[in-house]
């Protein structure tokens, strides 16, 4: 698939997982939640490559404390960080605040040498000026929690420097069987926590038909097929024009949330949305993929 249909596909099924994930914490402890999301997403992933015939065997003395070190950026800590930030918050203002993300990615590319193109330069403008009114709106919302966002902003910054890491040190793996162990190797170290998290009696029998769809949406969706179509997207046009294309999740996220669980909706909301928007648009569109380093 092309770099602009695969960023638009990513943009719009990790766009709904928003909501989603925020329906299945409705009805499911947090660490639980990841756990089964993360293991049941690597599971399908997994059995994807084996229908495939695709090879499922790392390669090389450092493909294991890669694959170790990308689960650990890319998918535990954000999704430790996150999950506890869309309970503190509604799924809309976590998703705005998730994808400061491109931003730090630019500055971490920065750092080590990297020059973003003229086209990066100006989605990242209007990104900025989108993120920014989003973020005066959200302080007079009732819902603002200043602890989710601050857990919000170090998932983003996670997430950034996990994008960065795989792509510059790389394992000779199909995208979907990296994304596979990235998953299952997530969900065994997100277990390890689990005897810390508070008991609330929750048992399966609890379980309502809202959080139930939330949460297989979030691991069918949301973590097997969102993962590795993200790993290719990296692939094809590297940290920064992937990440900039990842600014078109907010406002589908927002949207689904405000559709489907009330969330509340301003005029400054919508302007900054559709300047998210724009700025997403752009990176795909003109193809402009990096080389690696």
């Amino acid at each position: 698939m092309k770099p602009g249909p695969l960023a638009l596909l990513i943009v719009l099924l990790w766009g709904l997982n928003w909501p989603a994930a925020a329906a299945a914490l409705g009805g499911i402890p947090p660490l639980l939640f990841r756990v089964a999301s993360l293991g049941l997403g690597g599971l399908l992933l997994l059995a994807y490559c084996g229908m495939q015939g695709l090879s499922l065997r790392p390669s090389g003395p450092a493909a294991l404390p890669r694959l170790a070190m990308a689960a650990l950026l890319n998918v535990v800590a954000w999704n430790l960080l996150s999950v506890y930030a869309i309970v503190e918050l509604n799924g809309a203002r976590a998703a705005i605040l998730a994808f400061t993300m491109p931003f730090w990615t630019v500055l971490i590319e920065r750092l080590l040498g990297e020059r973003p193109g003229r086209a990066q330069v100006l989605a990242l403008g209007l990104g900025a000026l989108g993120l920014a009114g989003l973020v005066v709106s959200a302080g007079t919302d009732p819902s603002f929690s200043a602890q989710g966002a601050a857990l919000m902003l170090l998932a983003a910054l996670s997430w950034a420097v996990g994008s960065v890491y795989v792509r510059r040190r790389p394992v000779a793996l199909p995208r979907a069987a990296f994304a596979s162990w990235t998953l299952l190797l997530g969900a065994l170290m997100v277990g390890l926590l689990l005897p810390l998290e508070p008991q609330t009696g929750w048992t399966p029998d609890s379980l309502s038909a809202s959080a139930l769809l939330g949460f297989l949406y979030a691991a069918c969706i949301g973590m097997a097929l969102c993962q590795a179509c993200w790993f290719a997207l990296l692939d094809r046009l590297g940290p920064t024009a992937s990440a900039l294309a990842l600014l078109g999740i907010p406002p589908v996220g927002a949207a689904a949330s405000w559709l489907l669980l009330a969330a509340p909706v301003s005029r400054l909301d919508i302007v900054s949305l559709a300047l998210l928007l724009l700025a997403a648009a752009l990176p795909p569109l003109l193809n402009r993929p990096q080389q690696a380093p």
